[in-house]
């Protein structure tokens, strides 16, 4: 049997992901955000989640939206990061749906 308490200290941290990631979601997919606070937010994410594709979904799909000039004002070494993702994240979609 395990505790309240030591429950409480399992799920909260994944609580606070969840409610990080939610306000990240949201801080992306908001007009009012200026673009290079969204490159910003972009920017941590991936030194926070290398390699964790699932955690980079907000990312894809903030950048899915995102037109050819506005993909232009970001930058090639961060670009090349999201494409790379991207395509790893699209190849596990298919993976999962088969």
């Amino acid at each position: 049997k395990i505790s309240r308490s030591k429950l409480t200290k399992i799920t909260e941290p994944r609580e606070g992901l969840d409610t990080w990631r939610s306000n990240f979601s949201q801080a992306l997919s908001s007009e009012q955000t200026p673009l290079y606070v969204q490159i910003s937010l972009v920017k941590s994410i991936f030194d926070i989640f290398q390699g964790q594709v699932e955690e980079l979904k907000p990312v894809i799909l903030w950048y899915n939206k995102l037109n050819n000039e506005t993909k232009k004002l970001i930058s090639p070494s961060l670009l090349y990061e999201i494409e790379t993702y991207k395509k790893q994240y699209e190849k596990e979609l298919k993976t999962l749906n088969l």
